[in-house]
């Protein structure tokens, strides 16, 4: 996806190339991944919403299992509950 503030000439400037060569890239490009450029359909970002919610639990769960004290880990595997960890 290509989005941006800034105007054709901006970037092309930015990037050493003149903005009718740049113009014809982006046009280029658009044709070939399928036309203009539209936000997520509602099932897309629905998806993309859970798959975040995944990721924040996972990231929250690592945490958690990397706080635990290895002297309490060491307990927890001898007690046969090293699964939890």
């Amino acid at each position: 996806m290509i989005a941006t503030a800034k105007t054709i000439k901006e970037v092309a400037v930015a990037y050493g190339v003149g903005p009718e060569t740049l113009r014809n890239w982006l046009i280029t490009y658009r044709k070939a991944d399928g036309g203009a450029e539209d936000e997520l359909s509602l099932p897309k970002r629905a998806r993309l919403k859970e798959l975040e919610r995944v990721v924040a639990d996972l990231r929250a769960e690592t945490t958690f299992r990397e706080s635990v004290d290895p002297n309490q880990r060491e307990m927890l595997k001898k007690n046969g509950l090293a699964a939890a960890l």
